[in-house]
């Protein structure tokens, strides 16, 4: 592994999905990877597959929340999907392809996959989307199969896995999709960096990872405390800001 070559992933703060506010900017649009950008700011976005194959920009399974639609994602072609206005705003739900050229390479962008069901469409149609685009960009999702996919297939584009914890006390169910020693398994032989809760640090295992030169990136900061945490326990966040701040 290249270390060196992952050191883009430190340099900026990324903002989760987008640069976006309550009363600003919807959660994965466009309005919020540019508004990341004129601040200066890394872009995380994640992306579902359309029932045509597309890799689209946005983070539920279900259309509900962020729109006055109803229905899963993956059961509409991007056509119908590109018509549907995200809720307060002009604009659309955007394909990856079209988050990627409006970045331009102006930011580093980390994609999230949610895969649905098998392994494969979406990572094809998320490599499709990235194409031969030349800015800093890395693929990175919660389960260890899709991290695998990229690692088996593709050569050259940086991965991740995406993890958090079992906390009895705050929440009532485990936040990973698989237990954290085979997670430990596959990102020891498959993650180039890892982006781990900032409500799970310190762990034993993203020490280990940090000692090897693997970047440990740190989701979601939204406060001060979560800040003094991450400067102690990681390389980089994913922060996203509060209201009024």
């Amino acid at each position: 592994m290249n270390i060196p070559a992952l050191k883009w992933l430190t340099e900026k703060p990324f903002a989760h999905r987008g640069l976006h506010r309550p009363e600003g900017a919807v959660e994965n649009s466009l309005s919020a990877f540019e508004a990341a950008i004129q601040g200066g700011f890394g872009i995380e976005l994640d992306v579902r597959r359309s029932a045509d194959d597309v890799a689209v920009v946005f983070h539920d399974r279900n259309l509900n929340r962020l729109t006055a639609a109803d229905g899963p994602v993956d059961q509409e072609r991007f056509e119908d999907l590109a018509k549907i206005p995200l809720k307060g705003q002009a604009e659309t739900i955007p394909s990856l392809f079209q988050a990627l050229a409006l970045v331009g390479g102006r930011a580093p962008v980390l994609v999230e996959l949610k895969p649905e069901g098998k392994i494969g469409p979406l990572e094809k149609s998320v490599l499709m989307a990235l194409g031969d685009y030349r800015g800093p960009v890395a693929v990175m999702s919660f389960d260890p199969a899709s991290v695998a996919w990229f690692a088996a297939n593709v050569s050259g584009v940086t991965r991740g896995l995406v993890a958090s914890c079992r906390y009895n006390g705050q929440y009532d169910r485990p936040l990973t999709r698989s237990p954290i020693g085979h997670f430990a398994m596959r990102a020891e032989a498959e993650a180039q960096f890892i982006a781990f809760d900032i409500r799970c640090l310190p762990k034993y295992f993203t020490r280990k990872m940090r000692k090897k030169g693997r970047p440990v990136l740190t989701w979601t900061v939204r406060s001060n405390e979560d800040r003094a945490r991450a400067e102690k326990y990681a390389d980089n966040i994913i922060f996203e800001q509060t209201k009024g701040a």
